[in-house]
């Protein structure tokens, strides 16, 4: 059965769409069938990889086309991710998902990622949420296997963090993982996660430290394919890892 990991963040701008591509990019290349969902309607892991012309191409023909299933719609960007990548990786349109952006019915979204799952034969799909509280952080928290939140060192970032570990815990999320990102260079990373540990009482998967390398790319590529030797690669390659392992 595939597992659906949900990735959050209560603030925006944390780099949560960059790391949804880069797990979803890690995980294909390790031989994993890969759909993601993307957050901001048919964007930014789109981006990433294509960049913004050809998505706007994309746009367009959709438009054209009308309702098509799920296998016609869905972005296939696996010849993105290098000729040894052994596995698949998807991005399928948000709204494809969560076609009323307003619809509580949980059984009735699960179907809608069970249809998605099956026709694509997936093994993890990745749910990149927008951030804040909102329904479609419910439904996509209620039906996961993992929440991962993301989060970086900052005391406004606390108290909301808070908020969404909890609201896990009550929606008896099986596994919650917390990523602490963009931590300055002052900052010592291994007090920074026990820190963090003590706070949420929960799992820390990783302290990624800020990069300048992975500033100066903005969204221009996908840093884990880029800098496959950075620390942060391999910090992420070790959470990939527990993705497999994981229950």
């Amino acid at each position: 059965m595939a597992k659906l990991i949900v990735i959050h963040s209560f603030k925006g701008g944390t780099g949560r769409s960059n790391l949804t591509i880069c797990l979803a990019a890690l995980l294909a290349r390790s031989g994993a069938r890969v759909g993601v969902i993307d957050s901001d309607v048919m964007s930014s892991c789109i981006q990433i990889l294509v960049g913004e012309d050809i998505l706007r191409v994309e746009r367009v023909l959709q438009s054209l086309a009308g309702p098509l299933p799920i296998r016609q719609i869905a972005h296939n960007l696996t010849s993105y991710l290098g000729p040894d990548t052994q596995g698949k990786l998807f991005v399928i349109p948000k709204e494809r998902i969560f076609a009323d952006p307003h619809a509580t019915d949980i059984d009735a979204v699960y179907n809608r990622f069970q249809r998605a799952i099956e026709s694509l034969a997936l093994d993890i799909v990745l749910i990149d949420t927008p951030s804040g509280l909102n329904p479609e952080v419910l439904l996509s928290a209620a039906i996961s296997d993992t929440f991962i939140i993301l989060m970086r060192p900052d005391k406004q970032d606390y108290q909301g963090t808070g908020m969404m570990v909890e609201l896990a815990r009550r929606l008896h999320v099986p596994r919650i993982v917390m990523i602490v990102n963009e931590v300055p260079p002052d900052f010592d990373l291994g007090e920074v996660k026990t820190q963090v540990e003590r706070a949420y009482q929960c799992e820390v998967g990783a302290v990624l430290p800020h990069s300048e390398q992975l500033m100066s790319m903005g969204s221009a590529a996908v840093f884990s394919m880029r800098h496959p030797e950075h620390p942060i690669t391999h910090a992420l390659q070790q959470i990939v890892a527990s993705m497999h392992t994981a229950g």
